[in-house]
């Protein structure tokens, strides 16, 4: 069960991600957790020390890029303490 501070963490990152892109990020569950991503781009490279504060909320984040796009992802693991 996750605790307030980790639901409150997800919320955040999720409007703010949604405010950096203007558009929703994407969002997984599984066994690793719960994670989102969201498609980098120049809007969001413009902010990029604002992206990895949000990115930081997570219990783990990275980027993962393709030949034909990037995205970053943070990933809220269960059981995980979340960051103050």
């Amino acid at each position: 069960m996750a605790s307030a501070q980790h639901s409150t963490n997800i919320h955040i990152a999720l409007d703010l991600l949604a405010e950096l892109t203007g558009t929703q990020p994407h969002i997984t569950t599984g066994d690793c957790g719960l994670t989102i991503s969201a498609v980098v781009d120049d809007r969001l490279t413009a902010h990029w020390q604002r992206l990895v504060d949000v990115l930081e909320l997570g219990s783990s984040y990275g980027m993962t890029t393709t030949a034909t796009s990037s995205r970053v992802w943070l990933r809220f693991a269960p059981g995980d303490q979340p960051r103050p």
